[in-house]
C-alpha cells in the first residue's frame, strides 16, 4: 500500500470565608450507553470504532502504527509516540482504558466529539480513533517541540523573565487564536488551560490540546456549572462553583503567562488542597515582578486576572492588546527559541 501523510488541518471529529462547594472528582453530563460488538466494535451514539478506527474518517489502522517511545502518561491515559508503516507519518497515540471508569469514558468521547467537528491551526489535529480490547486510542498530531510546561522547566533559572517577551507574545498570540475559535466558533470553553496542554511545533507552531473536558455552551446562556479540571488554573467562580464562562479561560491564561515569567506557579505554595482554594478565591491576585517586563504585558495580565468575571476582555479582544501588537512577534520567534534551548539541551555549558 502507498498513502501520503494525512492532512492536519481539515474539519475533523471576602473577608469571611468563600462557601465553597463539596469538590468531588470530575463528572461530565450523564452519556448515552454503549455498545460493544461481537467483531470487538465500540459504539457510542454517532461513533462506531474498532481496530479500523472511526468509519469512514481515514485509511489508517491500528496495526500500521509502530510505537517509538512513550511521551508521557497520567492516571488514566498514556501518550506515545508512534509512526505509520506505510506514510512513515509520525502521530501521537493516546491511550485511555475506557472500560474501567465511567468519567474517563465520558471525556474520551467528549474529546472525540469536539476534535471530530474542530477545524483551527491552533487546535491539536485530531486524525482518528480506534477501539481494541477496552482501550481507545485517539490518534493525533505529534507536536514535535513538547509542551509549554517542558519549555518553561528548560529554560534558565536565572533568566528574568524566564521566557523573552517576544517569545510570550508568540505563545499567547497563537493560544488566543485556539481559543477564540473555540469560544466563537465551537462554544466551547476548554476548562482545563495550563501549560502542559499548550503544545509546540519546531516550526514556532503553538496548538492548544486536551479537550476531554472541554463544556459546550449554548449560545444564548453561555454558561456552565459544572467542575472539571486542574484547580490550580481554575477561576474564583469555577472554584466556588458558580456559574462561568469563556472568561474562565482567560484567567487561566493570565496564570500561564505569569509562569513563563518567573518559571513557577504564581501562587505560593500551598501546605494542603483547602489552603489552595483559599487563596486563588479570597487571596491577592499574584503579578507580575514589574522590573522584569514591560508595562502593556503587566497591563494584560492584569486584565486577565480580574476577579469580576466580566471584566476580563474576551480572547478577540485581547488579541489586539497593544502588548501583542507592538511586539512584532512571528512564529519565527518562537521556531528560534526552541531551537536555541534544543541545542543548549543537547550541549549543556560545562561545570567549572
Amino acid at each position: 500500500r502507498e498513502r501520503s501523510p494525512m492532512p492536519l488541518n481539515r474539519p475533523s471529529l471576602a473577608v469571611s470565608p468563600p462557601a465553597l462547594p463539596e469538590l468531588t472528582a470530575p463528572t461530565l453530563e450523564k452519556e448515552e450507553s454503549f455498545d460493544l460488538s461481537e467483531t470487538g466494535t465500540f459504539s457510542k451514539g454517532a461513533f462506531t470504532m474498532g481496530r479500523e478506527g472511526l468509519e469512514g474518517r481515514s485509511n489508517f489502522t491500528l496495526d500500521d502504527l509502530e510505537v517509538q517511545k512513550t511521551l508521557g502518561s497520567g492516571a488514566s491515559s498514556t501518550v506515545r509516540l508512534v509512526t505509520d508503516r506505510v506514510s512513515g507519518q509520525n502521530l501521537a497515540l493516546k491511550e485511555l482504558n475506557v472500560m474501567c471508569d465511567q468519567d474517563t469514558m465520558h471525556m474520551t468521547i467528549n474529546e472525540i466529539k469536539i476534535l471530530h467537528k474542530a477545524h483551527s491551526d491552533h487546535l491539536v489535529s485530531f486524525i482518528d480513533a480506534f477501539f481494541d480490547n477496552g482501550r481507545i486510542y485517539l490518534a493525533l498530531e505529534f507536536c514535535d517541540a513538547g509542551s509549554l510546561d517542558d519549555v518553561i522547566k528548560l529554560t534558565p533559572a536565572d533568566a528574568r523573565p524566564r521566557i523573552p517577551e517576544p517569545v510570550m507574545a508568540e505563545v499567547v498570540s497563537q493560544s488566543l487564536e485556539g481559543l477564540a475559535y473555540l469560544h466563537q466558533e465551537q462554544k466551547q470553553v476548554h476548562r482545563d488551560l495550563k501549560p502542559a496542554n499548550i503544545m509546540l511545533t519546531r516550526k514556532g507552531e503553538v496548538k492548544l490540546g486536551d479537550f476531554g473536558i472541554s463544556k459546550q455552551l449554548d449560545n444564548t446562556l453561555a454558561l456552565a456549572v459544572t467542575q472539571c479540571g486542574t484547580t490550580a488554573y481554575m477561576s474564583p467562580e469555577r472554584i466556588k462553583g458558580d456559574n462561568y464562562a469563556y472568561d474562565a479561560d482567560i484567567w487561566s491564561l493570565g496564570l500561564i503567562i505569569l509562569e513563563m515569567c518567573s518559571g513557577e506557579y504564581p501562587y505560593p505554595a500551598a501546605r494542603n488542597f483547602m489552603q489552595m482554594v483559599m487563596r486563588i478565591c479570597e487571596g491577592p491576585v499574584p503579578t507580575v515582578q514589574a522590573d522584569i517586563v514591560s508595562v502593556p504585558l503587566e497591563e494584560f495580565v492584569r486584565s486577565c486576572l480580574a476577579k469580576v468575571p466580566s471584566e476580563r476582555p474576551g480572547a478577540s479582544k485581547l488579541m489586539v492588546h497593544e502588548w501583542l501588537i507592538s511586539r512584532s512577534s512571528s512564529p519565527d520567534t518562537l521556531a528560534e527559541f526552541l531551537e536555541a534551548q534544543a541545542r543548549a539541551k543537547e550541549s549543556p555549558p560545562l561545570q567549572e
